[in-house]
């Protein structure tokens, strides 16, 4: 068995697809300031954060070695190409969904899919003056934890 993926560059993405991070109402927000601390700007355009979860997906393809499809010439489509046909499966399954959406949602389930054996993750880090006030604990807030219980929970979680 390959040794799982470790220190990943957008960690903190796939902490908040698994539930590590309690999200806000806006999903856009929250990618953006995830994407703000790999890229070090913070952008409120829905394109461009979309772009970039998908960037975050290609980097995470490369990394375990996914081939992408093939064109009929039997060359290697770039990775967004081939990203298309699962984003328009998305978008099929519920047409309400901006094809920035169906992005989004498409990276999230991907990340959130993503197994210990695949990926060794770094703890998430929880504190007054973060983006993500508190995290979650089997999918509800854990409001009556103070940061350093929920920190010392993280890194007792995250243990090899």
């Amino acid at each position: 068995m390959e040794k799982p993926i470790t220190n990943f560059t957008y960690n903190n993405l796939v902490l908040y697809a698994k539930g590590w991070y309690q999200s806000s109402d806006d999903i856009y927000d929250d990618i953006a300031y995830l994407l703000s601390e790999v890229y070090g700007w913070k952008s409120n355009d829905k394109d461009e954060i979309a772009m970039l979860t998908l960037k975050a997906v290609d980097n995470l393809y490369v990394l375990m070695d996914i081939k992408f499809d093939t064109d009929w010439t039997g060359r290697f489509n770039n990775s967004f190409a081939s990203f298309l046909s699962a984003i328009q499966k998305e978008m099929n399954r519920n047409p309400s969904l901006s094809f920035n959406d169906a992005c989004i949602k498409w990276a999230i389930s991907i990340f959130r899919m993503l197994t210990i054996h695949e990926i060794k993750l770094n703890p998430p880090h929880y504190g007054e003056n973060e983006h993500f006030k508190m995290g979650l604990y089997m999918g509800k807030p854990t409001t009556d934890w103070t940061y350093e219980q929920m920190n010392k929970f993280a890194q007792e979680s995250f243990k090899d």
